[in-house]
Formats: structure tokens, sequence, C-alpha cells
């Protein structure tokens, strides 16, 4: 399975000056990467923005499986 943190962000994602930020599911504990299948697919409900990799694992979670 190839990693999808490799590529970058493409499409209508949101952005904080240009950086698009990684995504998290405060259900699962679980964040995605800009280029990963589940990063629109989290729900609002449930979703959460970091804007690097120490700060989602600092707050608790961890990185999809295919993200590693």
């Amino acid at each position: 399975m190839r990693s999808c943190h490799r590529f970058p962000p493409v499409g209508p994602l949101r952005t904080f000056a240009g950086f698009t930020p990684i995504v998290g599911n405060t259900g699962s504990k679980i964040y995605h990467w800009p280029r990963c299948p589940g990063y629109t697919k989290v729900s609002e409900k449930h979703r959460v923005t970091f804007l690097s990799r120490e700060a989602a694992e600092q707050a608790g979670y961890r990185p999809v499986g295919n993200s590693r």
C-alpha cells in the first residue's frame, strides 16, 4: 500500500496560511495526512486539525495505518 503522506495536497482542501493541516478523528484518535483517502471522510463532528505530526501525537493521536 502506498504511503499517503508522501504526496502534496491537491484539490479544494481547507488551508491555514497556505498550509493544509493534518486532520484527526476524535472518535478513533487517528490522524490523516492531506492525501490520505480518509482525510475528507472524517465527519465535522469528530474532526480536529493539527499543524504538525508532532502536535497530533502529543495530543494522543496516531497515524492512520496507510500513512506510516
